[in-house]
This record gives structure tokens, sequence and C-alpha cells, in this order.
């Protein structure tokens, strides 16, 4: 059981190589994971790095955070929802708050970036209206299922400001599917979106933050300008000059806001942070307790051969 956790959400011995290697060609000073997971040093005093996906077209300045459902009365669940009240205290941090795509296209300042995923009910009836009346414009990455009708609150998004991008047709795993679902998961569900809003679809977050170098092609390939994930970093072999790829911090009920300040003001210290949040999922799921699915990492393995754009199995 543990050989097959590790295979399947651990960073294998390859990818932790391949890590040192590329950071400590740029730093000389980064201690990286080993494939049992150990955290090392985050930087050191003589050097300003950043962490983020090296490779890449631009990125943001400032932080992403990335949310699901905001909850106003019931039970939370671990990994998953936040409060009204989780909300407004985040608001309130002393920044300058913008949709994901402006951060992108305007980075002469450090920015903090609400995205919501999914498009539940509840970020329009709670979200929508505790963000408006701070004047604070957000993102949201919406499941456009085929058959569904489409909720009336999406419409309310776009005229509050907010941008809206894909987070596919059905949330699968898609590097668990072959190539031509993968595709089409990530391709129609930005043209039934489009169709839909009448509004331009830019980016696409990976359901389960799940990915391969395959799923970055078809982003880029579906016109896509960037994509949404959940790691700092990525191994030069995925990168692509195609796609802009921004890295976000997923959040629950229980973020403080002192960690959110702190990755927000020194970008160094997310890769910690991904290194921390990644050991503890991989010891709760190795012990059977509950865990978050937003910690897993892409496998390197896959349903079919890789597949260039253009090529369907």
């Amino acid at each position: 059981m543990r050989q097959d956790l590790e295979s399947r959400y651990g960073i294998c011995d390859e990818l932790s190589a391949e890590f040192e290697r590329d950071v400590n060609q740029r730093t000389g000073c980064l201690q990286a994971p080993t494939s049992a997971g150990l955290i090392g040093s985050c930087g050191c005093g003589h050097h300003t790095f950043d962490l983020g996906l090296n490779g890449h077209r631009s990125a943001p300045r400032g932080l992403v955070l990335g949310c699901h459902r905001v909850i106003a009365d019931g039970p939370l669940k671990p990994g998953l929802d936040v409060s009204p009240q989780w909300l407004r205290e985040v608001i309130k941090l002393p920044y300058k708050f913008r949709t994901l795509y402006e951060s992108l296209e305007q980075k002469s300042e450090p920015t903090l970036v609400l995205t919501f995923d999914d498009g539940d009910p509840s970020v329009g009836a709670n979200a929508l209206p505790a963000l408006a009346a701070q004047g604070i414009r957000a993102t949201a990455f919406l499941i456009v299922e085929p058959g569904h009708p489409m909720p009336r609150f999406w419409s309310d998004l776009l005229a509050a400001g907010w941008e809206v991008g894909s987070h596919s047709l059905t949330h699968p795993a898609l590097d668990f599917l072959d190539a031509h679902q993968s595709r089409t998961e990530i391709r129609d569900s930005k043209l039934r979106l489009e169709d839909l809003l009448h509004a331009p679809i830019r980016g696409f977050a990976f359901p389960y933050g799940r990915f391969g170098r395959r799923e970055i092609d078809f982003v880029a390939e579906a016109g896509y300008e960037y994509a949404v994930t959940t790691l700092p970093w990525l191994p030069p072999r995925w990168r692509s000059h195609e796609i802009k790829m921004v890295a976000r911090k997923m959040c629950e009920e229980s973020t403080p806001m002192w960690k959110i300040r702190a990755l927000a003001d020194r970008r160094s210290l997310r890769i910690a942070g991904w290194l921390v949040d990644e050991s503890l999922y991989r010891i709760n799921a190795i012990r059977s307790e509950p865990s978050s699915p937003l910690r897993v990492l892409p496998t390197t393995e896959r349903a079919d051969p890789e597949l260039k754009p253009g090529e369907d199995s």
C-alpha cells in the first residue's frame, strides 16, 4: 500500500533529483526534498530568488488563493469549505485585490487574488455580496457539465466584474483519462462557457490539481492564456512557453491570516509551505486518514502513451 501511495501521490526519486538540480543551478543554496518528503531550507540571507513556476511565461506578483464553497450555516468540510467570516478576514488584509487575469496583465504592485472552483451556489450567495460590498472582484473556475442549465448567478458574477474560467466539463482527474477525453474536457468546457456567457474564457484550473505535460499542451492548444496549478515548481521537461502557469495556495477555514500574509510577502516561502502540505498529505494517506485531494501531485504514469497536440487516441 505504501509503495502504491508513493507512486501515485509522492514525490518520486526522479522528480526530487530533478528539483534539486534545477534549484541548485539557480540558487546554489537550497536543500531539495528527499524521496521521503523531508523539508529543506527555503533560502538564506545572501540570495533572493523566485521559486515560482520557473521556465514559464509571466507569473503574477503577490499570491493567488484558491477556495471552493463559502458556507454560512452548517458544518464546514475540511480541505474544502470556508466561512463568510474567514472571507471577511481575508479582504481586510492590506493588499490590492484583482482578478487573476488582471494580476497577470498588471504586475506593478503585489496583489491578492481570490479564486473559487466548481461554481457552487454558495459562491453566488455568500462570496459575491461580501466581495461586492468592498468593491473586490475575484475569479471563478466553473464546471460546465453538458445537459445542465446554467445557474443564474454565473451571469451575476460577470455583471459584478468577476473573471470566469473553466474547471472542465465533469471534474475528472485528467491525467487518468485517455488523450481524447482529456482534450475534450479542456477544449469543450471553454467553448461551452463562451457560448453560455458570451465572454472570453482565458483561464483553466486543473481538477484536483492533477495534470501532466500532455494536459499543459491541451490547454495551450484550446486557446487558453493561462492555467492554474497547486504546484510551485514544475520539472523542466513539463514547461511550455506557450501557456502561462500560475501557482496558487488552496485554502480552507483553518488557513490562518498570518500564513497568507507570509506567503504573499515572501515568494521564497511558498516552496516550503507546499512541502509541508505535501508531507502531511502523504502521512495522512498512509495512515488511511481523511485528507484533501487538493495536495495530489501529477503522476508520471499514463493510461495511454504521451501524444502530441492534434493526435487523439
